[in-house]
């Protein structure tokens, strides 16, 4: 279904940077909210700009403080509704609880799966989200939900600025063999996985490498990192390897200071990430790359242009 043009974007308070880049990418207005805190805590939300016919998106993206943001945003999407919005689509740069897709043990709860009727229950017309964790993360949707990946696309350009020679692109566990193998496929070269195992009560961990690095120029692949543990071992193994030259890729990086420097004090020579999520300082070895044009060109093709 075409959206009809004249649309609008609204920022929550997440990520107003990546909001304003993208508002402005796509030449439309950045609508206006006021998003305030009760007395007693509960989050008040207020649309200042007239939204009466229009198509509107919602940009948010839910890291730092998820159960805040992705209510505040249900809350913006339900004031739309109510203030005669045509249409109202979801942009979740890093979608919430992501991680939290099927049941481990008994008793636990699919919370990717309630973030999703949360959204639906607003009225929402499509959600668009960005590197999914799981793809099966768009079948928790009974309406619209168009998936942006970032890789390889994203980090082509800038990885081949700086490759030396042919990358041999690393899996760092097997939940990222998807991804090495579409970066192994666009540089038309090979990819191999770091195999992880957990032993004994204590949990301890022994990775081995299904492949040989020596000598070769490595490109470490994922879709995120929450604490740096995976990413960092999987560069040390890399290098005690015979690995001549370590390089990163990760589109959503969710990491504490400890995390940072977890990751930092790695053999990485350089890592490029996405500014899904909102970086508060730059760091050394890290180089930001902004998914705002890959934005574009996916809800631009929502757009009816025809007159």
């Amino acid at each position: 279904m075409t959206i009809r043009m004249d649309p609008l974007l609204i920022s929550g308070s997440s990520h107003p940077v990546l909001a304003k880049e993208l508002a402005a990418l796509m030449g439309i207005s950045l609508g206006k909210v006021s998003l305030f805190q009760f007395p007693d805590g509960e989050t008040g939300v207020e649309v200042l700009t007239p939204v009466r016919g229009k198509t509107v998106f919602v940009l948010q993206s839910c890291v730092g403080k998820p159960n805040d943001y992705l209510f505040e945003m249900a809350l913006i999407l339900d004031a739309l509704k109510r203030a005669g919005a045509e249409r109202t689509i979801a942009i979740l740069p890093y979608y919430p609880y992501c991680r939290q897709d099927r049941i481990d043990v008994p008793g636990e709860p699919i919370a990717a799966r309630v973030v999703a009727d949360l959204l639906e229950s607003t009225g929402i017309h499509e959600v668009v989200s960005v590197e999914l964790h799981q793809g099966q993360l768009e079948g928790f949707f009974s309406i619209p939900f168009l998936h942006i990946r970032t890789t390889p696309k994203l980090f082509k350009e800038p990885l081949k600025k700086i490759l030396k020679k042919e990358p041999l692109f690393v899996a760092p566990d097997v939940g990222s063999i998807k991804i090495a193998r579409a970066f192994a496929k666009e540089f038309e070269t090979d990819f191999i996985v770091v195999d992880k195992q957990r032993h004994g009560h204590e949990g301890k961990i022994e990775i081995s490498l299904l492949g040989d690095v020596k000598g070769r120029e490595v490109v470490i692949t994922d879709d995120l990192a929450a604490t740096g543990t995976t990413l960092a071992m999987a560069a040390s193994l890399c290098q005690e390897k015979g690995a001549s030259r370590i390089l990163g890729v990760v589109t959503h990086v969710l990491l504490d200071e400890k995390g940072w420097q977890n990751l930092l004090h790695s053999p990485f020579e350089q890592i490029f990430i996405s500014n899904s999520v909102p970086q508060v300082k730059k760091r050394e070895k890290i180089e930001i790359l902004t998914i705002a044009p890959l934005l574009k060109e996916s809800l631009f093709s929502l757009i009816d242009t025809r007159v």
